[in-house]
């Protein structure tokens, strides 16, 4: 089954076929202006924290994360993008007002965590997590919507979740729990969800996993159903998108004979892909060989000519040894995705802003990568020109 996360698990408890047209059938969702608003403070309040350990950055710093990640394009009119910059820019102004002078550093910013709940794999990034004394943690999730109370805290699902997953990642126990609204500079906080708020969670996931693995994705029509992207092509709206469900009759299954001549056929096509694969291989490392040594970046023959480009670049491949250098340093999340990337490991050991003996010790680490892309094209004949 695939990996879950706390918005995935509310989404299928909303409406499985809704569920299932995201993340089964993969169908786009249009954009979300509001979005853009959460990700650019997202962002800023981010820099506020990375890698800060004597103190925050500067505030142009920290509004310049916002200005970056803030999508002008994302709003229909010109006065909207206005108002919603405005507001964004109020709003971290306003949190490094009333957090700079106490600063006090974070354990982790954005977060990505891996974890299980009753066996199924669950996936999420966590906005804060704080250092509550020596063996307790507190985890703090921004939002810039609409009001809320205690009882969302309480009771909010994606809270518990990231109780168990940050206790299985760090070993210690969650002290508290705060769901922060920034458009009024507000934390609302509660201890750790209990065992009673936990086991309901387990129970959520244990039902949406039997679900999905059982192909349950009936549809549950409700006031949700006017915002869904999907309602055209949701069984449940069938009369009213009458062209998405008249379909095209399936061509029969091959007959015994026909499919006696598609395995062969398969099979023949399979040999000559790795024969192929095998020269093809081996003609390119040879080419590879003739750029290299000559500096040239194309060769033409008789039907083809094929052009090449070079890149070079860092890899650093000892994980570890790449960990044990940037954790101290506060470093190490940079160039984490969804797991290690090497493109953020590579870049370590180019990057003006770290201090030039971390960049000689990432260089240590890595050994240069050469990669060629070769592009063949038909050699044009005599009565042809070049645009």
């Amino acid at each position: 089954m695939r990996r879950l996360s706390s918005s995935s698990l509310k989404m299928y408890r909303r409406c499985p076929q809704q569920w299932k047209l995201k993340y089964v059938d993969r169908l786009p969702e249009a954009p979300k202006p509001f979005f853009n608003l959460g990700t650019a403070v997202h962002a800023a309040l981010e820099a506020f924290y990375r890698g800060r350990v004597a103190g925050p950055p500067p505030l142009d710093e920290v509004l310049a994360a916002f200005r970056e990640a803030f999508d002008p394009e994302a709003y229909p009119t010109e006065e909207e993008t206005e108002r919603r910059r405005a507001d964004g820019l109020a709003m971290t102004r306003a949190f490094y007002e009333k957090h700079a002078a106490g600063f006090r550093p974070a354990l982790a910013v954005e977060k990505h965590l891996f974890f299980e709940v009753e066996g199924v794999a669950f996936t999420g990034y966590v906005d804060r997590i704080d250092k509550l004394g020596e063996a307790r943690i507190g985890i703090v999730d921004y939002k810039t919507g609409g009001s809320f109370d205690l009882d969302r805290v309480r009771t909010e699902p994606q809270l518990t979740l990231y109780q168990l997953g940050t206790e299985q990642k760090f070993g210690m126990d969650v002290g508290r729990l705060a769901l922060y609204h920034v458009p009024s500079q507000t934390p609302f906080e509660v201890e750790r969800h209990g065992e009673e708020q936990v086991e309901r969670v387990r129970g959520m996931v244990r039902e949406a996993a039997r679900g999905i693995e059982a192909g349950a994705f009936e549809p549950k029509p409700g006031h949700h159903c006017r915002w869904c992207d999907f309602r055209p092509f949701c069984p449940a709206f069938a009369d009213e998108y009458p062209e998405n469900w008249l379909q095209e009759p399936s061509p029969p299954a091959p007959t015994h004979a026909e499919a006696a001549a598609l395995a062969d056929r398969y099979g023949e096509l399979k040999a000559r892909e790795k024969e192929l694969s095998r020269e093809l291989a081996e003609v390119r490392e040879r080419l590879e060989a003739f750029f290299e040594a000559t500096g040239e970046r194309a060769a033409s023959g008789a039907g083809y000519r094929v052009k090449a480009s070079r890149k070079e670049e860092w890899r650093i491949g000892d994980d570890e040894a790449l960990r044990e250098l940037l954790e101290p340093l506060g470093l190490w999340e940079r160039v984490l995705t969804t797991r290690v990337d090497w493109r953020r490991k590579a870049a370590l050991a180019e990057d003006a802003e770290l201090p030039e003996e971390v960049r000689e010790a990432c260089r240590e680490l890595a050994s240069r990568k050469v990669t060629w892309r070769l592009t063949p094209g038909e050699v044009e004949g005599e009565g042809d020109s070049e645009e």
